[in-house]
């Protein structure tokens, strides 16, 4: 019961402070809405990020690997469906003061995949390959270690695009490494506030270089 008399929802509360457990809801909606599919397939990804913006890379200039799960189904011919849900932690300083400063992001993403399938190698097994694009709803998360008169914790939400491509190998029936490219774009738009550090707009826009590994199966 909160001091205006209203009842507080602590499920909600207990949710919003667990990032993770709203990526796992997430994947589990987006998987669930064909359930007719046969064939799917599961990965875990790490990736390098790169932001487009330089004043970014200033300020945090280490760190930048996105952790990822990502799963994946078809549902006619060569086409397909994808969610995907990210984390990414990084530690750097302000520019100007050199206050450190802790940022963290966390994409959920879905979209349409294409994919072709190359003719058969000499060695068992076979590669592949996917493009795909769907929109990205992402929470950044900023903390900065400066004066007590200063925000020290600020959140966003924001919709984005990101765009997909990845080379696979197949291997032992259901197993499978890959290397891929991805491009995100997302851009965290901040009003001007005297009591925040963050009164810039922040694009965190870049592409994406990594690895996976994973396993197909059918339903």
């Amino acid at each position: 019961m909160t001091a205006k008399g209203k009842v507080r929802d602590d499920s909600k509360i207990e949710l919003d402070r667990n990032p993770m457990m709203r990526l796992f809801l997430f994947l589990l909606f987006i998987l669930s809405l064909d359930i007719h599919a046969r064939d799917w397939e599961t990965e875990a990804r790490v990736a390098y990020f790169r932001p487009r913006v330089g004043d970014l890379r200033q300020i945090y200039p280490n760190g930048w690997v996105q952790y990822q799960v990502q799963a994946a189904t078809t549902i006619w011919g060569p086409f397909g469906l994808w969610a995907n849900a990210g984390f990414m932690n990084t530690n750097g300083h302000s520019l100007g003061l050199h206050q450190k400063t802790r940022l963290r992001i966390y994409p959920l993403s879905f979209g349409g995949l294409y994919y072709y399938c190359f003719p058969p190698l000499c060695v068992p097994g076979y590669l592949d390959a996917y493009i795909g694009v769907g929109p990205t709803y992402s929470t950044l998360k900023i903390h900065d270690e400066g004066d007590r008169f200063i925000k020290q914790h600020v959140a966003k939400n924001v919709w984005g695009v990101t765009a997909k491509s990845a080379l696979r190998y197949h291997f032992c029936g259901c197993g499978y490494i890959g290397a891929f490219i991805d491009y995100y774009h997302s851009r965290f738009p901040f009003k001007h506030d005297p009591h925040c550090v963050t009164r810039r707009n922040v694009d965190t826009s870049g592409f994406l270089y990594g690895g996976s590994l994973g396993f197909s199966f059918e339903l």
